[in-house]
């Protein structure tokens, strides 16, 4: 592939080779740099699973464990 998080390249590929759009996708990441900075560079929902005392980069939903997640 050529690319890895947080290039935006690797979250789009993610969905194209799934037939999604990135908006029709949902990403779950614990590191913002890699995961919620990325995603959302190419318009994909984000959920910040902090970790400790992380806080995320943006206002996005931050969850402290999956269970919290509904889908």
């Amino acid at each position: 592939m050529g690319a890895a998080k947080p290039d935006p390249a690797i979250f789009s590929a993610a969905c194209a080779r799934l037939g999604v759009a990135p908006a029709e996708a949902l990403m779950i990441g614990d590191d913002v740099g890699a995961d919620v900075d990325g995603a959302l560079a190419v318009g994909m929902p984000v959920v910040h699973l902090r970790r400790g005392d992380q806080g995320p980069s943006r206002a996005v939903p931050t969850v402290a464990g999956l269970d919290e997640i509904e889908f």
